[in-house]
């Protein structure tokens, strides 16, 4: 059972915390799936319509810390409890390198007080390959 079952099981989440499922699970109150069927009712059919807008725009995200950062390219090494921390301090390293070098993940002006004007240099990768 991994970290995130037993946290589960336990009530060892946060209580603003849910987890977004697909329709294979059921729904309860802290595990949030989507309603079955074809024929919902509005409140159904809105929560269903909401919930995917809402995990697509985490899956979205999750993508770009994926490509960017190393440490998201096989399972997790951290303490349960640190996994929070980790995905915050990724999205903010990730928001201060866009704000610093540009939206553009392939070229991005030196970050160092010598740079020439016009000097340029590929992004490395934290696999040190400098590819995706």
């Amino acid at each position: 059972m991994s970290d995130l079952a037993k946290a589960i099981q336990d009530c060892r989440l946060s209580k603003w915390a849910h987890i977004v499922l697909d329709d294979a699970y059921p729904n309860r109150k802290r595990e949030l799936s989507p309603y079955r069927g074809k024929e919902l009712d509005q409140w159904r059919d809105s929560f269903n319509y909401h919930l995917s807008l809402h995990r697509q725009c985490v899956e979205r995200a999750f993508g770009i810390l994926i490509q960017r950062f190393g440490v998201f390219w096989r399972p997790l090494r951290v303490a349960f409890e640190k996994i929070p921390l980790l995905i915050r301090v990724c999205c903010r390293l990730h928001t201060f390198c866009v704000h610093r070098f540009g939206a553009d993940r392939q070229s991005v002006a030196i970050a160092r007080c010598d740079e020439q004007p016009g000097d340029s240099a590929t992004v490395l990768f934290t696999d040190g390959t400098g590819h995706n």
